[in-house]
């Protein structure tokens, strides 16, 4: 056992190196944090916009089933507003890849990032959903499906 214990600073950054991303990434979101506790990225997505085979885009309201390819999303004004109205700026918070801790408003997003961070965002979750939306529990070698496990509202609860 050793004689000295060594002290960690407050400010120290333990884990830095560790997991490093590129630059091209850390302009885009890779976490959020709704003030609302009954509410989840998809409250936020009022419609998303489909391009068919036939090359027309159309709106259709989310969560209704889509033949085609996503191309855009409409935000949802009015829970955007019910959040600012309740909460002021804190009511979404983001952070970068380049600094996972620190949580800035959408505003301090666009302002040091130059974009909006929520459509990417809802690609990600349409896509994340898309793909099974959920945690793989098991794969075996030979497995010709694999089995998810519902996080969240609508399944499993830890």
């Amino acid at each position: 056992m050793p004689d000295e214990i060594e002290e960690v600073s407050e400010g120290e950054d333990f884990l830095e190196g560790i997991c490093e991303f590129p630059a091209s990434v850390n302009n885009r979101p890779s976490k959020i944090v709704i003030a609302n506790p009954n509410m989840t990225i998809d409250d936020l997505i009022q419609s998303v916009f489909v391009k068919g085979v036939d090359g027309v885009i159309t709106e259709v309201k989310y969560g209704l089933p889509v033949e085609g390819k996503i191309v855009g999303f409409r935000k949802d004004m009015m829970a955007l507003a019910e959040l600012e109205n309740t909460f002021g700026d804190q009511g979404i918070l983001l952070s970068s890849p380049a600094n996972p801790t620190a949580l800035m408003t959408i505003a301090e997003w666009e302002t040091k990032f130059g974009t909006d961070p929520l459509p990417l965002l809802f690609a990600m979750r349409t896509w994340w959903k898309s793909m099974g939306g959920g945690v793989q529990v098991t794969r075996p070698a030979t497995a010709k499906e694999v089995e998810y496990l519902k996080l969240g509202r609508g399944g499993v609860t830890f």
